[in-house]
Parts: structure tokens; sequence; C-alpha cells
């Protein structure tokens, strides 16, 4: 269902009226029409004819999520969906349908409570996907997820990346924001170094390491692969041990070759009575 209004930079009206306001604007000096921000729902009066394509604007209920608002913005073929702050735990199976081919969505879920990150079949015709600030700890389908030209994940509680974004098509990315997530620049995903730096400035902004504490605050794409693989201070302690453990074996061999030495110097029973026999005489 959808709801004819007058809008502006947000706000609402029928795309099918601008035509016809084209045509008898040759009448009339101007025409008052109800602009309303289908955000706040506040409204004011503006001149129909002076107002810009891009402007005119639906607003759609069939299918919109419980407490979002679903706006179909015909200029830029996009359907807004603004789900921000509204408590969602898992995302909508599903949205309004899409007008045409040429629509897509630009989904706006940041400041929810998702934790886990799902995909969904609307990802395929969907160019920004906004999940700022929504504790997401697990997303399950990386693949399909960097297949969105923009997405925006920052400051959520990731730690890795899936090795399988290593076989996937990157071209489709423009824009992908995971600042300020819990990076962990363990050995095992110093992988994630190469394939980020990949992306060149497509990547914004900078992507820091949260752990170890000897990488925090390091950017990922900076940290060599010997860095993510060794401790500086468990490799001194390493060596110092295994130099100590030299150290002491050396003395050890040292000891039993003085000792043999030692019984070797010594004469033999038989020898020693032999000897005190001689000197008796």
């Amino acid at each position: 269902m959808e709801t004819a209004l007058l809008a502006t930079a947000s706000t609402i009206i029928s795309s099918e009226c601008r035509l016809i306001l084209q045509e008898i604007e040759y009448y009339w000096q101007s025409l008052e029409c109800v602009l309303t921000d289908p955000l706040t729902r506040k409204s004011s009066l503006v001149d129909g004819f002076k107002t810009p394509l891009e402007l005119f604007v639906c607003e759609l209920t069939e299918r919109c999520p419980p407490g979002c608002v679903c706006v179909h913005r015909p200029a830029n073929a996009t359907l807004h969906v603004y789900c921000s702050n509204k408590n969602l735990t898992v995302l909508p199976a599903v949205l309004p349908g899409l007008p045409d081919n040429r629509t897509r969505y630009k989904l706006d879920f940041s400041n929810n409570r998702l934790v886990r990150l799902e995909r969904r079949d609307y990802f395929a015709n969907t160019s920004i996907l906004d999940l700022n600030n929504c504790g997401v700890v697990i997303v399950s389908d990386w693949e399909e997820v960097i297949q969105i030209p923009h997405v925006n994940l920052n400051g959520n509680k990731i730690k890795s990346l899936s090795p399988s974004v290593l076989s996937a098509n990157i071209t489709a990315v423009e824009k992908l924001n995971i600042a300020n997530n819990l990076w962990d620049c363990s050995c095992e995903n110093k992988w994630m170094s190469g394939w980020l730096a990949s992306l060149g400035v497509r990547l914004t902004p900078k992507v820091l390491c949260y752990s170890p504490d000897r990488l925090r605050g390091k950017n990922i794409i900076q940290v060599s692969g010997e860095e993510f693989c060794v401790d500086p201070p468990s490799e001194a302690a390493s060596k110092a041990a295994k130099k100590s453990l030299t150290i002491s074996m050396s003395s050890v061999t040292g000891v039993v070759f003085l000792l043999l030495s030692w019984r070797h110097r010594l004469p033999s029973q038989g020898e020693a009575v032999q000897q005190m026999d001689v000197s008796s005489v």
C-alpha cells in the first residue's frame, strides 16, 4: 500500500503527481502542497512546482517491519528501510517488494541488538547495509555480505573474518567499514592482513588489532606475518630458557667429565696393595 504525500529531503510526495504538476504549471503561479517528513511526521507547506523530482517519494506499509519506516524514492531507484534503534535481535525475514529491477534496498539497521548476522534473500538486491553499533559477534556468511557494495559494521564485537572471503569475488565492494571491532591478530588470522590490504581505499577507516595486547591499536594491514606469530617477550623468554638449559647441560657435562677423569687417575685395589707391599720392603 502506498501513501501519496509530498516530501523534501527525507519527506514524502506521490511520484505520480509530479508529471501532472509539470503539465499544469503553465496555468498556475504556485501550488501549495503539504510536505511531511516520514521519520518525524512533521509537516510544512511547499510550492509543488518547485519541489525537485528526487524529493517525490512514497511511503510503503505492506511488509514494512513493525516500528520501521519504508520509503520508495523513484528518482534514485532506492527503497529505504529505516529500522535504526528498534531493539531488533534478528534481521526481518522479509521487506516490501521492490517495484522494478533497477531499484535497490538501502537498509538502516544500526543501533540494534543483533549479536549474530545471518544472510537474507534481500541482500542480493541491497546497495547499502548499515549495521553500525549492533553488538554483532558472529557473521555467518561473510561471502554474501561482501557482495553488498556499501557495508557498515563499525562498532561491533567481531573478532575475525571467515577464510571463505579468500575465494569470494570482491569486485562488488565499494565501501567496507569494519572498524572498532574486537579484531584478534593472533597467528591463525595473519592472512587477514593481505586480504584487507587488497581492498585498498575501499576499506575505511583503519581496522585495528584489539588482541593480543602487544598488537592492540596497530593497523592490521601494517602488521607483518612475523608480528602476528611471534611474541617478542615470549620469544626472549624462550631463548633465555634455552640458553640457561644449554649452560646447565654444559655444567653437568663438565662435572661428569671431571669425575670420570678423577676416577681414571685413582689406582685399582690390586695396584694399591702392590704399592703398599713395595713400600714396606
